[in-house]
């Protein structure tokens, strides 16, 4: 019996890209080895492909760019196979173009149906857009052809988006037992396994999967932010610095960024901070000059500093028509927080709430927004559910999460 992902139909959105990559081309039906000018084209399809996981291992832009210029570069008899149309959707999803990958993922899986990974594109451009049920119809589709680390990795995340980490947590391990197309794969699942530990509040097993994570990809960044991450909730301040230091170093990301200006303000180190906060207003136009668009990321740093809040709503609201995720829905909401709008903001954090997420920033930023409009039934429930689910979930947020809760149950607020 093939593996479910049991949603007790209750939508759910994405928030995350999930670009694990598993060979394509492995059976006879999809090989291309029958004369020389096909051999020709299976190389360059392996070119491509070396490429989109080169980008996915930087981040940096010039591969998937580089990637679709060699696709560009096929015979033209060549360009509407199943095979080119699934490895531009993949790039269109890197690129943020969602509507294009449906369309280009669509046309791959009509011509071969029983490919799982254009299951799997369709699953993540769907999950960007916020058409949940469709999202979830393409994931089972392909858990159920082919249940390998791609497909158990969706299941994963869906698990978790949905308000189920445990479950969520039994799909990553049997995704890292299954082993992956190359090793970052792997260490990309054992990451977002010890993001599930982390956001339960299980500290060590979050620690000893981020060093796991190491250990198969070795100066893999995203180990690296989530040992910071860990640190720096842990008030381990000094250790926190050495690893985004290590993370920035191997990509210089807007997130990490943030994150050593955070940490070296805890340490009472204003000017580091603000040069590293500079930084992150640098990366972001760097990101805006080669994609064209804003980073939402940048607008929650924006807002939970204090900085731009009008830019923040902006980049946010134009995201959000874009993408209908949970995350881009909290972002937008705590930016109208910050602006004072606290009945649109609201408004907003419903679309957030709507998938029945645990995740702590989410419940906090939902909290401080009922405090904000005196609903302190409301904004204790949700405050609670922050601190139940990770006492420690942000080097800040926590010790104002907690904060709060004394100030509403001193004055009679709900126990």
């Amino acid at each position: 019996m093939q593996k479910k992902i049991n949603f007790k139909n209750r939508n759910f959105i994405g928030t995350i890209l999930l670009s694990i990559f598993l060979s394509l081309y492995t059976n006879g039906s999809l090989a291309w080895a029958a004369s020389p000018e096909v051999s020709s084209i299976a190389l360059s399809i392996a070119a491509v492909q070396a490429e989109i996981q080169r980008g996915r291992e930087t981040g940096e832009v010039q591969y998937f760019e580089r990637a679709e210029r060699m696709l560009d570069a096929f015979p033209q008899k060549e360009k509407n196979v199943a095979k080119v149309l699934g490895l531009r959707a993949w790039i269109a999803l890197f690129q943020h173009r969602f509507q294009s990958a449906v369309v280009l993922a669509k046309a791959a899986h009509l011509l071969e149906p029983t490919v799982a990974f254009y299951e799997g594109l369709l699953s993540d451009a769907y999950l960007e857009l916020g058409e949940y049920d469709k999202a979830v119809t393409a994931a089972q589709g392909m858990l159920d052809l082919r249940p390998d680390q791609a497909a158990l990795s969706r299941a994963a995340h869906l698990r978790s988006l949905h308000g189920d980490p445990e479950g969520a947590i039994d799909f990553w391990q049997h995704a890292i037992e299954s082993g992956g197309g190359s090793p970052e794969n792997t260490a990309w699942c054992q990451v977002e396994l010890g993001d599930e530990y982390f956001h339960l509040g299980k500290g060590d097993k979050a620690e000893e999967t981020y060093r796991a994570a190491l250990e198969t990809y070795p100066d893999y960044r995203r180990a690296f932010e989530g040992l910071g991450r860990l640190a720096a909730a842990r008030d381990r301040n000094g250790e926190a610095l050495i690893y985004y230091r290590k993370a920035l170093a191997v990509v210089p990301a807007l997130e990490t960024a943030a994150a050593l200006g955070e940490v070296h303000l805890a340490l009472g180190n204003k000017i580091k901070a603000q040069k590293h906060f500079a930084l992150v207003e640098h990366i972001a136009q760097l990101n805006r000059l080669n994609s064209g668009q804003n980073d939402r990321a940048l607008a929650l740093f924006y807002t939970d500093h204090d900085r731009n809040i009008e830019a923040a709503i902006r980049i946010a609201e134009a995201e959000a028509s874009l993408r209908k995720d949970i995350h881009g829905a909290d972002i937008l909401g705590w930016a109208y927080f910050k602006a004072g709008r606290f009945e649109e903001a609201h408004t907003t954090m419903q679309a957030a709430l709507r998938t029945g997420s645990r995740h702590s920033l989410i419940h906090f930023h939902a909290g401080m927004i009922a405090h904000a409009l005196g609903q302190e039934s409301t904004a204790v429930s949700h405050l609670d559910q922050a601190l139940k689910q990770n006492p420690n979930f942000h080097s800040r947020h926590a010790a104002t999460a907690r904060k709060t809760l004394k100030h509403i149950r001193s004055k009679g607020g709900h126990s």
